[in-house]
């Protein structure tokens, strides 16, 4: 007669110690440090030829400051059997399972349990915790309840058919992603247009834009920036829209009030930042990046080309410029603000030997700018960690453990993980985590707002109204409880700080 014990489920984990980053199967090790080099400089090739970083390329970059993991061993098979269940419910589909806990298997943890927090809402953060990625007995508890009811991811790029596991199926993209997607196609198509037009036959209203065009197109050096033949709109790719407001208006502050959708698995993700540099934060002629598509990789954040440049302690994934580099505008007028004369003036330097204010440009990354209540941007493109709007419509809130700074992340290697980098994190997982083995990049397509109101679908541009409305919805409440150190009076104060010109 079995008993009570016979009937409960094999554990999928054996748990002795907490599981996190740099663990490696005991029966994996031999194997992983016979191709310990290979392995590291496929996601560490930025770094790998500098001298500097001869004593950190072969550790795992945590999310802490300087914090540094060096690979060891764990009894048993737990690090491939958690890859295993990831896998297998469709939150780890391309990695390979070799008991190796790297970045690919934290970006996919971390979004299992975003995904138990946010979609799932069980019990909360308070029951569920933060998407820490380490597991112990809550992470496992969840594990073993997905594994007994057979339940899949719906952010993954293939379904499991119920009948045949073995036999999955593309998952149907979203009536909104496909109206991002035919927004895309129309902006492309109208900048054509205006190429074939001319200056002859443009509108006046179109002119300035006709000359950026020209100007990309006519630029001979090789860069990540298209010509508008070069864009793509394929649903295989995997796209990420800036939507730039107000980079027309002067202002030393210069707030985070640009949205960012991030097209992927026929899914749609919104998140918030600032496609503009923030004047007060930045170098005189400060630039910013030309509207247009652009090919970018996910590498890092704060890692420099000098060979003067110290070491950063805050090194972390971010997207770079592929190859070669972006083209960017410059603030040549010293008017804090991208004018029409910056545009006519195109993309030659005024300074030739000044070679950081040179085309194209490899310094303009897309990066975390903390919990959105400063923009820090110098140029680059940044993305806050403090919410983001799921594929379901709903404001998902990460500010109870959104890092404030640098200084307040937590070390991913030690116990009492309590801050992150919140929604950023989620937009570097879920493209590491659902990226296909042949897909070595994200297209960038930066945009204006008075795009999505020429071409954007009436039911885009009100379900974009709402949900921005949630955000700003989110800080007014927080904003009452005090939460926010005057936010939300900063920033409506920061939109009115106009310059005077000059006379």
């Amino acid at each position: 007669m079995p008993t009570s014990t016979d009937s409960e489920p094999k554990p999928i984990l054996t748990l002795t110690e907490v599981l996190h980053l740099g663990m490696i199967d005991e029966g994996a090790l031999e194997e992983f440090n016979s191709t310990k080099e290979a392995y590291f400089q496929k996601y560490h090739s930025l770094f790998w030829e500098a001298k500097k970083y001869k004593t950190k390329r072969l550790k795992f970059r945590g999310e802490g400051e300087d914090e540094w993991i060096k690979p060891k061993s764990t009894p048993g098979t737990n690090i491939k059997n958690l890859q295993t269940f990831l896998q297998d419910h469709g939150f780890m589909p391309g990695a390979r399972l070799d008991g190796v806990f790297g970045y690919w298997t934290l970006a996919s943890l971390r979004l299992f349990q975003e995904y138990i927090r946010t979609v799932e809402e069980v019990g909360g953060i308070e029951e569920v915790g933060m998407p820490d990625g380490r597991v112990w007995k809550t992470t496992h508890k969840h594990m073993m309840r997905w594994q007994a009811a057979k339940h899949y991811c719906t952010w993954g790029l293939n379904k499991v058919l119920s009948d045949n596991s073995k036999k999955p199926k593309k998952a149907k993209s979203s009536k909104e992603y496909d109206l991002w997607l035919k927004l895309l196609t129309q902006i492309k198509t109208h900048n054509e247009n205006l190429l074939k037009a001319g200056k002859e036959k443009v509108k006046k209203g179109e002119l300035l834009k006709l000359l950026q065009l020209q100007d990309v197109e006519n630029f001979s050096k090789t860069n990540d920036t298209r010509k508008i033949s070069e864009w793509s709109t394929d649903r295989s790719e995997i796209h990420l829209i800036g939507i730039r407001r107000q980079q027309d208006k002067s202002a030393r502050v210069r707030g985070n009030d640009d949205l960012f959708i991030l097209l992927m698995n026929g899914l749609v993700f919104k998140f918030w930042g600032s496609t503009d540099p923030h004047p007060a934060q930045s170098k005189k002629r400060e630039p910013y990046l030309v509207e247009g598509q652009h090919k970018y990789r996910l590498a890092w954040h704060k890692v420099g080309d000098s060979k003067k440049e110290r070491i950063s302690k805050r090194i972390y994934k971010a997207l770079r410029p592929y190859s070669k580099g972006v083209l960017v505008h410059r603030d040549w007028s010293l008017n804090d603000f991208l004018s029409e004369d910056d545009i006519r003036h195109g993309f030659e330097n005024l300074k030739p030997k000044n070679l950081q204010l040179n085309n194209p440009n490899t310094t303009i990354n897309i990066h975390w700018t903390f919990d959105g209540t400063t923009n820090w941007s110098a140029g680059c493109q940044v993305i806050s960690g403090r919410s983001y709007i799921n594929n379901e419509g709903k404001l998902i809130d990460c500010s109870t453990y959104s890092a404030a700074s640098y200084s307040t992340l937590s070390a991913i290697s030690q116990s009492g993980v309590r801050r992150s980098r919140g929604a950023y994190t989620f937009v570097s997982d879920f493209i590491l985590a659902y990226s296909k083995a042949d897909t070595d990049h994200v297209l960038y397509t930066l945009c204006n707002d008075e795009a999505i109101d020429k071409f954007g679908d009436p039911k885009l541009q009100a379900l974009l109204a709402l949900q921005s409305q949630s955000i700003l919805d989110q800080f007014e409440k927080e904003e009452e409880k005090g939460m926010t150190a005057g936010f939300v009076r900063r920033m409506k104060k920061s939109k009115n700080i106009i310059k005077k010109p000059k006379a």
